[in-house]
């Protein structure tokens, strides 16, 4: 399936090089597993479900074996990290001894409070980014490419109306299709999969 970008992107990338664990939360289906590939694609290392009760359980009783199997490269990505017990005491241990070898980064989603449950282990040695369902900007650069640089333009306007007080021009051509974007954006929101499968969007919605 192809590959659209998200705006986190940018913000992740720049933080790929550093060696803080970066953890990456939201609600399910909104893009964490997808992101972590797309990391994986650009930056190389391995993939780690914690769903798979096999990897869960090496995870939680031997971390050290855990990351030497899978170390491949810089970085190990580390999907549902939430399904461990103990998961930011975990991370921490292989931030202190392994942060000169590995870049850790992982995902938490459902009710899992990251910041409560790895945030105090991880103070100093973690930062956190929120991934959620498209923004409407995100909505119109996958469903309109070629109107989605004149929302560039609107929002650039608008910005310096905010900062300058310059009056943007109302005179907008492409008024009713964002206007059609956005009643279908409100209508089926911005969870990827949907967005994608135009066809199959109401079954879809119901199956969140």
């Amino acid at each position: 399936m192809e590959y659209l970008p998200r705006k986190i992107e940018e913000k992740l990338d720049k933080w790929m090089t550093r060696k803080e664990v970066i953890i990456i939360k939201g609600p399910r289906q909104a893009g964490k597993t997808t992101m972590l590939h797309r990391l994986r694609e650009k930056f190389g290392g391995s993939y780690v479900t914690l769903e798979d009760p096999d990897e869960l359980e090496t995870f939680e009783k031997f971390p050290k074996s855990f990351l030497e199997r899978h170390l491949q490269g810089k970085f190990l990505y580390i999907d549902e990290a939430q399904r461990a017990r103990d998961a930011g005491k975990i991370a921490k241990l292989l931030y202190d001894l392994y942060s000169d070898r590995v870049k850790l980064v992982l995902t938490g989603s459902g009710s899992f409070d990251i910041k409560v449950e790895i945030g105090r282990w991880l103070v100093g040695r973690g930062v956190y980014f929120e991934l959620l369902p498209l923004s409407y900007e995100e909505f119109v650069m996958w469903n309109a490419q070629e109107l989605y640089k004149i929302f560039t333009q609107r929002l650039e306007a608008l910005k310096q109306f905010l900062e300058l007080g310059k009056q943007p021009s109302f005179d907008d051509p492409f008024r009713r299709e964002f206007e059609d974007l956005l009643k279908e954006y409100m209508l089926y929101g911005g969870f990827p999969a949907i967005v994608k499968e135009k066809q199959t969007k109401e079954d879809l919605l119901k199956s969140l």
